[in-house]
Formats: structure tokens, sequence, C-alpha cells
């Protein structure tokens, strides 16, 4: 058996002067089964450190994209945000890169 697909229209929104971004995206197109939950790992790019690691357990099947707020970012820094849809196996990834600026994040 296999894990759900990607999570689908995996995004970040700037938080102006908050130092946070808030990610949404829509479940897997492909669940393989009952969602349980999300992982959602995040990176400092240029040093591949793990900064945070979330899950996210609003995982109910549905057409609205969900959603999770990341705070407490560094400013001036690049960060690869991760997500994972898990049903009794955890499933494919989806990630993007930003960059914070002085008071939040930006594509």
């Amino acid at each position: 058996m296999t894990g759900p697909g990607p999570p689908r229209e995996f995004k970040g929104k700037v938080m102006p002067d908050m130092g946070a971004v808030y990610l949404s995206w829509k479940d897997p197109k492909n669940s393989n089964g009952i969602l349980r939950f999300y992982y959602i790992r995040i990176y400092d790019t240029k040093t591949g450190q793990q900064v945070k690691n979330l899950v996210n357990k609003t995982a109910v099947k549905q057409v609205l994209p969900q959603s999770q707020l990341i705070s407490n970012l560094k400013p001036f820094t690049n960060y690869t945000f991760k997500i994972q849809a898990v049903t009794i196996k955890p499933g494919e990834m989806a990630n993007f890169t930003a960059r914070t600026d002085e008071g939040g994040i930006y594509d």
C-alpha cells in the first residue's frame, strides 16, 4: 500500500511586520486512505538545518484550502517549507522556498 500523493497548491502568504508566513494547501488528489494529519517541516535553506517541525491535525477531506501560521522566523533568511500528508503511511512531499525580509516573508 502506498501513501497519499503530495498536497496540492502548497504556498505561503506574507504576513507583513510579523516575521511569519501563512501556509495554505489543498488535500492530495489521491489520498490512498483516510488522511490523519500533515507533517510540516521548515528548514534553513543555507544550512539545511530543520528549524521547526509541526503536526497539523486538521486533516479533513475538503475542497477549501487548509492552513497553518508559521511565526518567529528570522529576518533575511531563506526557508524551505515542506508538507506531507499522512494516512497509515506518510505520503509524497510538496515544498517551496521563500526569503524573509525585515518584517516577514516574501516569495
